[in-house]
């Protein structure tokens, strides 16, 4: 899965434009995160502090690197989550690595604006996890944990935490387990 995601993104930088605007926000926050401090809500802070670790591996190539870089890595990884989420849900080996080249050749990975694509890793690592997880109440607070750290990347997530919250609140008998 890694190997098709290189060979789909090797040399990104000669086939792909720019998109600037708030892309181009989110990597100034990232790059100046220590300067500057986390953004507002409503600017993604988890998806600066994303940019700020991959800046660490750039180092002084420059934001046109890293952007590159970003788009890279979020390819590769959310192919290799996607792979291990339905895995994780018992779906056929053939079938998960057919579903995923699927999904790197569709449109999907290249996905504008990219704070969606990191959300879709965290909601992928949920899938991968929660399979494992016996208790119901357990199984419900680590979803509203993962809703929760989703509205930090885009804050219309925070509804769903809102609602798996409430489920722990209402109902809290019947996830005893």
């Amino acid at each position: 899965v890694l190997l098709s995601a290189a060979k789909l993104t090797f040399q990104l930088e000669s086939i792909t434009d720019i998109v600037l605007a708030d892309e181009s926000y989110y990597l100034a926050n990232g790059v100046h995160l220590l300067e500057s401090g986390l953004p507002e809500a409503a600017w993604s802070p988890l998806y600066a502090v994303w940019y700020w670790v991959l800046s660490g591996i750039t180092g002084k190539e420059g934001n046109l690197t890293l952007y590159y870089l970003n788009q890279k890595v979020l390819i590769g990884l959310s192919g290799a989550f996607l792979f291990g989420a339905l895995r994780s849900l018992r779906i056929q080996r053939s079938l998960s690595l057919i579903t995923v080249f699927l999904y790197l050749i569709s449109g999907i990975p290249v996905i504008w604006p990219r704070p969606s694509l990191f959300g879709l890793l965290i909601v992928l690592i949920l899938i991968i996890l929660t399979p494992h997880i016996q208790s119901n109440r357990h199984y419900l607070l680590t979803v509203g944990v993962g809703m929760l750290v989703l509205a930090y990347i885009r804050p219309e997530h925070f509804v769903s935490f809102i609602v798996v919250s409430g489920l722990i609140l209402i109902i809290p008998c019947s996830f005893s387990k």
